[in-house]
């Protein structure tokens, strides 16, 4: 009897063992969706223009690179494709808030041999109100159609932080 009484303690306890292991599993899962919660990932629409050495696209006037009132976006790819590459490159400067060549609001350039850029973790934030502008740099040969697209993660602005890890 005492035998029988021992092999069901000893089972007893390796199913409360097993229980608490699953229960720390169960734990560690609702943290991590906790992290994630609220971060959605999403690819930018392709803003379409005609390469001139006065391409403008983007911006106030066509918004569709910008986070929506309440949202911060981080900007994790952009692509320029249709630039002129070689040993003169075109140029494209990208610009935040909608608004070229004032102080503070540059955000990145690309050329013909570099046309893509990505980001980490909270390195290039968009905030409402901000809209990525798109205007030819000082060299710019290409006449072909370009287009702008790429990849941010966008967040409730009360969730920033949630950009940083």
């Amino acid at each position: 009897m005492n035998e029988l009484r021992d092999a069901l303690n000893e089972l007893v306890g390796r199913v409360r063992a097993m229980d608490e292991r699953h229960q720390a599993w169960i734990r560690a899962q609702e943290i991590d969706r906790a992290k994630i919660a609220g971060i959605k990932p999403m690819r930018l629409n392709k803003i379409i223009g005609t390469g001139s050495a006065t391409l403008v696209m983007g911006g106030d006037k066509d918004p569709k690179h910008s986070p929506p009132e309440g949202f911060v976006w981080a900007v994790r790819e952009l692509v320029v494709e249709g630039m002129t590459g070689g040993g003169t490159p075109d140029i494209i400067n990208i610009w935040r808030q909608g608004v070229a060549a004032q102080t503070g609001n540059g955000f990145w350039q690309l050329n013909g041999n570099v046309f893509f850029q990505t980001w980490g973790y909270g390195e290039k934030l968009l905030f409402p109100g901000e809209a990525l502008l798109y205007t030819a740099g000082a060299t710019f040969n290409s006449t072909a159609q370009i287009i702008a697209h790429g990849i941010a993660e966008s967040v409730p602005g009360e969730m920033i932080g949630k950009l940083f890890d």
